[in-house]
């Protein structure tokens, strides 16, 4: 019920067996299934800083309040984020993000 009602609140859950398998693949180094560059030169100035918010492990609420945008809207650029770098989750985008090298939210924050 508590994830429910955080998902409606607009956060990002992953159940805990997911995101245990995924940070163990990737503090050894494991293969990530695309090219870790591919698609994030498409991504916009307001895109890489959503996915810099995402790889510091901000929900949607966090990182609206910190854009100054709707969770709504937030949503919308993780959508587009997923889709250009075909990828279907958002763990796998900040995996991208980190071997890409995409800074993360307080240096995003620092920018503007």
């Amino acid at each position: 019920v508590d994830a429910i009602r955080g998902v409606g609140r607009g956060e990002t859950r992953f159940p805990a067996e997911l995101l245990a398998g995924a940070l163990m693949a990737l503090t050894r180094g494991g293969p990530i299934p695309v090219e870790p560059s591919q698609g994030v030169s498409e991504l916009t100035s307001r895109e890489l800083e959503v996915l810099g918010c995402l790889v510091e492990g901000l929900s949607r609420t966090e990182i609206g309040d910190l854009l100054h945008v709707s969770p709504n809207t937030v949503r919308t650029h993780v959508q587009s984020i997923l889709h250009k770098l075909q990828v279907h989750s958002a763990l796998a985008a900040v995996a991208i993000a980190r071997h890409a090298g995409v800074p993360g939210a307080e240096l995003s924050a620092a920018r503007r």
